[in-house]
């Protein structure tokens, strides 16, 4: 079996396609012929070619050399004429006459097409999905099938998932389906079996790195057989597939000659160190010079950076035969620390600069970390050039290969907070874990606290970015801002693969979520969990702060392809605060009721608090201001004058805890528990005799549903989500926002019916938990996130879903 590297660059192409490239002036590629060969045989080639871009040069010369191995090769830029887009072809095997006959005729892929056939020369389409000039369509792709019969599947600088696509949509294909497409765009195959493609790979490198890595196999003894057997689709495309550090690498290795052509500064450390990883040759005495200059410099200054650099070189150093592929996995990952570094001392720069208010000191840190973003552009840029073909992948899917050959749909939900004491984090976690039991394809990113500081065990699909900073700011001590790296979290976000990304909040990881998807090319859902307007409005009161807020809030959404909103109420104000209703959707929060189901007995609250009489009112949450706390010490003292048996538990956490149980201190029935394990949560509730829930910036509100699951009765705000969770009169009531009369005349009403009618006191328990487990069921949300056709084997039984209602009647009747 003979190989050949079918698709491979010298110096002889000039114009390069990488962005980063053209903006910085290079040629496309920098290896010279006769290294392409040495390079080939090197990794087992038996022939060689060269296909730069529309010229021979490089290819002739080298077949003057090698004239027993070596067969020419082109790469032809030819175009559709109706509208312009442009397609790459391979050609091998042509002379000069036969070139210029292309090259003259190459603007019409229709002429190009019918010459080709009429030579027979061996040819194939070149990257079938990538489109050179961003305007290939799904159409395009289809007149492609009927136009040629030979294909390049394994390209070496594209991605795997490119290879397997293409495979089987190839596979898929049938004689009917290629006359359908004949009929729909009026072009004749070339063949009777033009169903049957040929397919052929190649490195496609430009660098000189992956050379003879991605092949061509064939069995041939000399390259006039091997051209036949293109001919004959005889051929077998492996080897090499690329990723975007692959890319990148290459990129950094372009860069890097282009630097030696334009007398670069021999004793430079830069130029030493770039010497050590991209030439194989002995370095000079002035680079041995400046590295050992770095080596100083490191023992005398103790500098990360400084650090860093000297590992590498003394990494490098000791493994002069090292690979490409390990010296771009060592590369990759200095050039990762020290663009963390970079930001991090960036962030711990602006934290003080900003506690400070010196904003010029703040311009002067921002600008700091542009080294950082230079050598992270080309990861990014190559990331998204070897995404932007998902959408025509996707649609070659959908349209070629059956759904049991498919994949399913695979979700990764980025937030800031899972473990801490919030609805979202309560949200997050139980949709974690859900989907782990059912195995659905879900994982969560976030960035999470030291294993030590967990006090909770995290779901097996929890992604755990690597943290280079954390800052717990001074207004709010229960939550602490976590800085994920950005090169080495999006190397574990790619390997997650995700189709559709959903972001709940919007710090540094929903940013990284946002960029992601950009790059990764895959639609995006902004969850609208928190209210940071209201809810800054009450903890600082700065309105300059609480429209900054919403103005990068908007525009953190504005990235996003759509905003799933919880409740009517948030639909309409976030419309009205600038976001098109055209990206609002509804989004459905799920609860699992035989979780949160009525437990216990009356002996609870003995055993917990030691309470054994009394009304107990009971809120539930984070223990902050924005919860509207000091207005429910207000409710309770106006109640307890009139009922001083009345019981009041803030279970819950959080930056107010300390001051406000030192103001409700001298009130002998008021608890402060803490926070509460979330097993014990459905007991808490069970006892107790009403949600009291005065929060007017809640987007939702998760222990209102909770409660409610529990058969717990809630009286919350008429502003706001919780409103939208309970039916007034009901399942509980809805009061005026900060209205003390109605927050009173609710609370004592319920007392009342308590002790004067029981029966319709359960009856409206009994309500809640149908309402909550009728309307709010884990089913629904995962429909909305699959789709229904994926739900069908998740259904419950209806015992599993729903507690018989006298069930609760009976736990009543026990005291609980």
């Amino acid at each position: 079996m003979a190989k050949v590297d079918l698709h491979v660059h010298s110096c002889y192409s000039e114009r390069p396609s990488e962005w980063f490239l053209q903006r910085i002036g290079t040629r496309e590629s920098y290896v010279e012929p006769e290294e392409v060969y040495r390079l080939a045989k090197r990794e087992g080639m038996d022939f060689v070619t060269i296909t730069d871009h529309n010229t021979i040069d490089g290819a002739l010369r080298l077949q003057e050399k090698h004239p027993a191995d070596v067969f020419t090769g082109v790469e032809i830029t030819t175009y559709f004429p109706e509208d312009g887009t442009k397609i790459h072809l391979l050609v091998w095997g042509l002379d000069t006459p036969q070139f210029r006959q292309l090259d003259k005729i190459r603007s019409n892929i229709y002429e190009l097409r019918d010459c080709l056939a009429e030579t027979k020369l061996p040819h194939a389409v070149a990257h079938l999905t990538f489109s050179p000039n961003d305007m290939l369509t799904f159409e395009h792709v289809e007149r492609l099938f009927l136009l040629f019969d030979h294909f390049e599947t394994h390209n070496g600088s594209r991605e795997r998932t490119s290879k397997d696509i293409l495979t089987k949509v190839f596979a898929s294909l049938s004689a009917g389906k290629l006359q359908e497409l004949s009929d729909k765009y009026f072009i004749k195959p070339l063949a009777r079996d033009s169903w049957r493609k040929g397919e052929v790979g190649g490195s496609d490198d430009h660098s000189g790195l992956f050379v003879g890595k991605t092949h061509t196999g064939a069995d041939a003894s000399t390259p006039e057989e091997f051209l036949s057997k293109i001919s004959g689709k005889q051929t077998s495309p492996d080897g090499r597939c690329n990723d975007y550090q692959g890319l990148a690498f290459a990129v950094y290795k372009v860069a890097y000659d282009f630097s030696q052509t334009k007398s670069p500064i021999t004793g430079s450390v830069l130029s030493a160190v770039n010497s050590l990883i991209f030439d194989e040759k002995p370095i000079d005495l002035k680079k041995q010079a400046a590295l050992k200059k770095l080596k100083f410099a490191k023992a005398m200054k103790k500098d990360n950076l400084m650090t860093m650099l000297s590992n590498l070189v003394v990494a490098l150093q000791e493994n002069r035969n090292m690979s490409a592929d390990d010296k771009l996995a060592l590369v990759s990952d200095t050039i990762t620390m020290a663009a963390d570094e970079l930001v991090r001392r960036l962030f711990v720069k602006i934290s003080g600069d900003v506690q400070q208010g010196d904003l010029v000191e703040l311009l002067k840190s921002i600008t700091g970390v542009l080294p950082g973003v230079f050598l992270s552009i080309p990861f990014f840029t190559s990331l998204n050039v070897l995404n932007q073909s998902r959408w025509l992948h996707n649609k070659l899917l959908d349209e070629y290969v059956s759904p049991e050959n498919r994949k399913g749909k695979r979700v990764v939900w980025f937030t800031d907070t899972f473990l801490e004491l919030s609805g979202v984090s309560a949200t997050l976690q139980e949709l974690a874990q859900l989907s782990h039991d059912r195995h659905l394809d879900l994982a969560i990113v976030t960035c999470l606290p030291p294993r030590a500081e967990r006090g909770v065990p995290v779901p097996p699909n929890v992604i755990d970015l690597p943290c280079i900073h954390s800052y717990t700011p001074e207004f709010f001590s229960t939550f602490t801002l976590r800085l994920p790296s950005v090169l080495a979290s999006l190397k574990l976000i790619c390997e997650a693969a995700p189709d559709e990304i959903y972001i709940s909040t919007p710090g540094p990881v929903g940013l990284l979520g946002v960029l992601a998807s950009k790059l990764l090319h895959v639609p995006s859902t902004a969850v609208y969990h928190t209210d940071f307007t209201r809810q800054f409005r009450q903890i600082i009161g700065d309105e300059t702060l609480c429209r900054i807020t919403e103005d990068y809030v908007n525009w953190f959404h504005s990235l996003t392809t759509t905003v799933a909103v919880p409740t009517l109420e948030y639909t309409t104000l976030l419309e009205r605060r600038g976001i098109s209703r055209t990206k609002l959707r509804r989004f459905r929060r799920g609860i699992d009721p035989t979780v949160f189901a009525p437990v216990g007995s009356g002996e609870y609250l003995a055993r917990t608090f030691g309470i054994t009489d009394g009304i107990t009112l009971l809120h539930s949450g984070r223990v902050s201001k924005e919860k509207n706390l000091d207005f429910m010490a207000d409710i309770y003292q106006s109640i307890i004058g009139n009922r001083p048996d009345v019981n009041l538990i803030f279970a819950g956490n959080g930056p107010y805890f300390e001051e406000f149980r030192e103001k409700m201190k001298p009130h002998k029935r008021v608890y402060f528990p803490g926070r509460i394990d979330r097993a014990h949560l459905p007991a808490l509730y069970s006892s107790s005799h009403l949600l009291v829930f005065p929060s007017v910036t809640e987007t939702f509100g998760m222990v209102v549903l909770e409660a409610q699951s529990c058969g717990l009765p809630a009286l919350v705000s008429d502003f706001g989500g919780p409103q939208e969770i309970i039916i007034n009169g009901k399942t509980g009531f809805i009061a005026e926002a900060n209205n003390l009369d109605d927050w009173k005349s609710k609370v004592e009403g319920l007392i009342s019916m308590i002790g004067e009618y029981p029966s319709l006191y359960l009856e409206m328990r009994v309500n809640a938990r149908r309402h909550v487990s009728e309307t709010y069921s884990w089913d629904l949300v995962l429909q909305d996130i699959f789709g229904s056709a994926r739900t069908d084997s998740w259904q419950m039984r209806e015992r599993e879903l729903y507690m018989p209602y006298g069930d609760i009647v009976n736990l009543e009747r026990q005291g609980a």
